[in-house]
């Protein structure tokens, strides 16, 4: 389990990543060496990074790898909305302050889960009792104690709250806090099953 120092450093870390303009043309590149299949001549593979998505053309496949890529669906990760139905940065009403004048999606990091008071709970529960904070001696602990199904459900709880990642969201949903942006990924979530429930009737 990370200290509350880790995360931050996490976080800082992902923010840093947030420094290449798209429609500069200037991309941050970074070598990195790997071996041919013979293991004689290096490969070189260019890593780019970018933070902003201002029109199909950004989806498109780029050389190399690419480090925390856009939605290949085209929509913001957190509501679920195409490119086409986005209104773009910029201009009056803009929440955000920074240049991001015509982007359609930008780049966030957020935590991977939302805070659950009664896993938190729990898990430090675990580790006072347990002589290690080990991993596995933490989640036989909670599942002793809790069970299997929710003593599994807790140790993921917290372990994805402590997890940073990339998020790509659109004007509306990234001003929002952690609570709200994980209560519209639930909305989303249950419109989405909905509308599949609702299309898998009509198929039978």
């Amino acid at each position: 389990m990370k200290t509350e120092q880790e995360l931050q450093d996490l976080s800082a870390t992902g923010q840093q990543q947030n420094n290449w303009d798209d429609r500069s043309g200037e991309e941050e590149k970074q070598d990195i060496l790997t071996p041919d299949e013979q293991g004689d001549t290096p490969m070189i593979w260019y890593v780019g990074n970018f933070d902003r998505v201002c029109g199909p053309e950004d989806l498109e496949p780029r050389k190399g790898i690419q480090l925390n890529a856009p939605p290949e669906d085209a929509r913001c990760m957190c509501c679920g909305r195409h490119l086409d139905e986005l209104t773009p940065f910029g201009g009056p009403g803009d929440p955000l302050v920074g240049d991001f004048n015509g982007a359609l999606l930008i780049k966030k990091y957020r935590r991977t889960g939302p805070y659950d008071e009664e896993a938190q709970e729990a898990v430090k529960e675990a580790q006072e009792n347990c002589t290690s904070e080990d991993y596995e001696d933490v989640l036989k602990w909670l599942v002793e104690k809790h069970g299997k199904e929710k003593g599994e459900r807790f140790e993921f709880s917290v372990e994805a709250y402590e997890q940073i990642g990339s998020s790509w969201e659109c004007r509306n949903c990234a001003v929002l806090n952690t609570d709200e942006y994980f209560a519209k990924l639930e909305e989303r979530y249950r419109s989405e099953e909905q509308t599949e429930t609702r299309n898998n009737r009509k198929i039978g």
